[in-house]
């Protein structure tokens, strides 16, 4: 019997309970015999003794190069264990250093005549050169306590008053077009992950029975696998048949855990042991899901061969100009964990948005001029219902300047809307716990069609303070085919300002019209996005989740919020001088959606009863015309 059952993991009963609730075994890839090695405790460690390390340095195959013991220290954390202090003596390693993703790398000493393992290279910071910090054995295989007492525990120890860096590799992306890499790696930071690093899936690949999955292999902990991938890489540490433990340190230091992981490929240590930060492992994920990482300590990750965590399927089907392409990915679940997740966020959002734009780019990029639908389709778990909505869309501008200015590309911000949208919504449920599960996103895009746009806007009469004023906005379709609006706004008498009114004077005023655009940015070269999804709406329901007014208390008022927030379809937007709101109007004719935006300078005329009477100024439309 292996070590978790034999008790040395206070963890088990815990373990097993989520092992019997949430897992399943894995039936494409059977479990891979790892013998245990032999193990010695921090006290039989000696400073000055030359050992081994192993580590993947390219490619799949474990290396071994030399490191020697430096010394025994304490971290200066309370609760915390000690750490063994080594230096890389191994010239060509020792160029590169201690790098992040060698988290995990196996110590292996001559000790009473036999190679033991004493510990697991775990920290290290930038300005020491190739020496670094390891977890003890011991503190790995017996130190994984409750997440009640994990949480109470420093995530970081110190040395000599300095934070020690955990050397976990960047955050690793796959499947994510370089075009949108820019907004994909913003959105990841704004959630957190500091370090992020893009990769190309890669053909290699690792089943659970490989020797390079031994105590020194690399692995994957995918927060999402498939066309799309986020993926964090560390090193396994020991192995006792099917149960490993690896990093030295903790991912996320949360408890218990249900992440997916896999074999990884190494393309390369880059940077240097004497850089300003430290170098890293660049490389991407195998195919082959192995197992689950179950638990997520203050000393270790550990987990099991063989285990299928529960993910949460996402598809995306594109239909761009009559091809057809089709991406799945799978997104780790793990809000049903107690406490949720432990990250605070799904990645399915992510996962969507990256596949959007990749089956847009794998039919040819973005071209200048789009239009099309996209509709989603979701699951919610534990309400037994499926959300559907819809959204039509527009787009113009290369993509490359949606990336040099950090926003989505192309399919990317009308599924984030959605997709994110119901995620969001979800959180606000107060009579239930309810889940965001499978995800079907289909996309229908094509070139330079469906669209009206804006080209003028002019009065009808005379534009008289406290009365209502007529404006005729003209625009056309791609046909040239003319539509017209008259829109009506009232012109008070007197507006508030800061507290005080004042009246309203006549003079030269300027009327603006925008698009009914979700998301318009004011491009100097006339690019615009536009969805027929209602943007104020969707910003007060966002507005109401971060001041915590939001709250959705039954069945009823779950239906009431989805309905208001996806489809509610969005209205043309006047911006007058006087009004802080902006007033609305419903979009009109041919089914199109309406881009660009007008502005017209016009004279305000004084009230009926002034004597003096004056004209409309004269003047062409202002705004972009398409």
């Amino acid at each position: 019997m292996n070590k978790l059952m034999r008790g040395r993991n206070p963890l088990v009963g815990v373990l097993a309970l989520t092992v019997a609730i949430l897992f399943g075994t894995v039936t494409c890839a059977s479990a891979a015999p790892g013998d245990p090695l032999p193990t010695a405790p921090l006290s039989e460690v000696t400073p000055g003794d030359v050992c081994q390390a192993r580590t993947v340095l390219k490619g799949t195959e474990i290396s071994s190069f030399e490191v020697k013991i430096l010394d025994v220290v304490g971290t200066g954390v309370a609760g915390f264990g000690d750490l063994i202090y080594f230096e890389i003596i191994d010239p060509d390693v020792a160029e590169v250093g201690v790098a992040e993703g060698m988290s995990g790398s196996p110590i292996l000493c001559s000790i009473g005549g036999q190679d033991k393992v004493v510990g697991a290279i775990s920290y290290g910071y930038p300005g020491i050169g190739p020496k670094g910090f390891a977890t003890p054995i011991t503190d790995m295989l017996e130190g994984q306590p409750s997440a009640r007492a994990a949480s109470s525990r420093a995530a970081v120890p110190t040395y000599k008053g300095r934070k020690l860096d955990p050397l976990t590799a960047p955050l690793t992306v796959t499947g994510v077009p370089q075009q949108s890499r820019n907004a994909f790696r913003k959105r990841l930071e704004d959630r957190g992950f500091t370090s992020v690093v893009f990769s190309n899936h890669v053909a290699a690949d690792l089943p659970a029975e490989s020797a390079d999955l031994a105590p020194g292999g690399s692995f994957a902990m995918n927060y999402t696998y498939g066309a799309v991938g986020i993926s964090a890489m560390c090193t396994i540490s020991y192995r006792d048949g099917d149960d490993f433990w690896g990093c030295g340190h903790p991912l996320d230091l949360s408890g218990q855990r249900s992440l997916s992981f896999s074999g990884a490929y190494v393309y390369d240590v880059v940077g240097s042991a004497w850089g300003v930060a430290p170098s890293f492992k660049l490389g991407a994920p195998t195919s082959t899901q192995l197992g689950s990482v179950l638990y997520d300590g203050p000393y270790a990750v550990s987990g099991r061969f063989g285990l299928q965590a529960p993910t949460i399927p996402v598809k995306v089907n594109l239909e761009f100009d009559g091809e057809s392409t089709s991406l799945t990915s799978h997104v780790s679940r793990e809000d049903e964990l107690p406490g949720g997740s432990p990250v605070g966020i799904s990645f399915t959002s992510e996962a969507a948005i990256g596949m959007a734009v990749q089956a847009q780019f794998s039919r040819g990029g973005q071209p200048t001029l789009q239009n099309g639908r996209i509709c989603m389709k979701q699951r919610i778990i534990g309400a037994n219902r499926e959300v559907k909505a819809c959204s039509r869309v527009a787009m113009s501008g290369p993509a490359w300047l949606y990336s040099m200015l950090g926003v989505p590309t192309g399919a990317a911000t009308p599924t984030d809307f959605l997709v994110g949208g119901l995620g969001g919504l979800l959180t606000q449920v107060k009579y239930k716990t309810l889940y965001a599960g499978a995800l079907t996103v289909d996309l229908t895009l094509e070139t330079g069609a469906g669209l009206r746009n804006i080209l003028s806007l002019r009065p009808v009469g005379k534009v008289r303070v406290g009365q209502t004023a007529r404006l005729r906005m003209i625009s056309a379709d791609e046909e040239g085919k003319r539509y017209r609006q008259l829109l009506k706004v009232k012109v008070p008498r007197k507006v508030k300002v800061r507290g005080s009114v004042r009246p309203v004077r006549a003079g030269k005023i300027e009327f603006r019209v925008a698009s009914g655009a979700f998301d318009s940015p004011s491009f100097s070269d006339g690019s615009y996005f536009a969805s027929d999804n209602d943007r104020s709406a969707y910003l007060r329901f966002v507005g109401d989740i971060w001041s915590g007014r939001g709250s959705i208390r039954s069945p009823r008022e779950l239906d009431e919020a989805i309905s208001k927030v996806f489809h509610q379809k969005a209205k043309l937007k006047m911006l007058l001088p006087w009004s802080r709101k902006v007033i609305t109007f419903p979009l009109r004719g041919g089914g199109d959606i309406l881009v660009g935006d007008a502005s017209r300078e016009l004279r305000l005329l004084p009230a009926p009863n002034h004597p003096i009477g004056l004209t409309p100024s004269g003047g062409s439309s202002g705004g972009s015309v398409r």
